[in-house]
């Protein structure tokens, strides 16, 4: 059971450290782990800025399911513990240990240090041209126009965009069926981020007063 809950942190913390990767990323740049001399550059590429705790966290979980295979294999042992099965033990867990402890030290470092780009979020967010808006919008004219209609207006308006490269905010306010019932003007608080961002800080105030909660279980009472 140790064994097993030690990998399976070590996953959540694979979760967060490919997140990292990902929006490190050139074409991505949203996030990066903190600088620290002589750690992330490559001999070779003086521009490069390795994700080196995530390459840590990552490289960790890997191997913890070697581990837990070793552990798991000895369950079904001959007798009273045999040579061999017993011994292959000793091995696995002290390993696993380790491993989990390397990447709970480098994900504390990232945590603590994430450096976000906030004016390339919102970059990338824009590169979009509101498609990424496309089913609040939906949403919002099918009070008007019913379901079906608003989809079908919002994919050929989607086209549009693809095809011009307007907004769809834009190309919405020319649409004949948009003005004729009098949403040209009206359809902007679709295209505010603010609700998305209040819905995602409900779960992550969830998450951070459930950490609270853990961290309060695991420290020792003094006195």
């Amino acid at each position: 059971e140790s064994g097993s809950w030690l990998a399976i942190l070590a996953g959540t913390l694979a979760k967060m450290a490919t997140d990292v990767v990902f929006l490190t990323s050139t074409e991505v740049s949203e996030v990066f782990e903190p600088p620290i001399p002589g750690r992330g550059g490559s001999s070779a590429m003086p521009h490069k800025r390795n994700p080196v705790a995530c390459t840590i966290i990552l490289a960790n979980a890997s191997a913890t399911k070697g581990h837990v295979t070793t552990l798991l294999d000895s369950m079904a042992a001959a007798h009273e513990r045999p040579a061999g099965a017993w011994h292959a033990e000793w091995h696995a867990l002290p390993q696993l240990f380790g491993l989990v402890a390397g990447a709970l030290r480098e994900a504390k470092l990232l945590a603590a240090g994430l450096i976000v780009d906030e004016a390339r979020m919102r970059a990338n967010i824009d590169a979009t041209r509101g498609l990424l808006f496309a089913d609040a919008v939906a949403a919002q004219l099918a009070g008007k126009l019913g379901r079906e209609a608003a989809h079908s207006l919002v994919e050929q308006a989607a086209a549009k965009v693809r095809e011009t490269g307007k907004s769809l905010q834009a190309v919405l306010r020319e649409e004949p069926e948009i003005i004729a019932a009098g949403m040209a003007e009206n359809l902007s608080s679709a295209f505010d981020l603010t609700h998305s961002v209040e819905a995602a800080a409900i779960w992550t105030d969830r998450a951070c007063a459930q950490a609270a909660e853990i961290l309060q279980r695991l420290t020792p009472k003094q006195g």
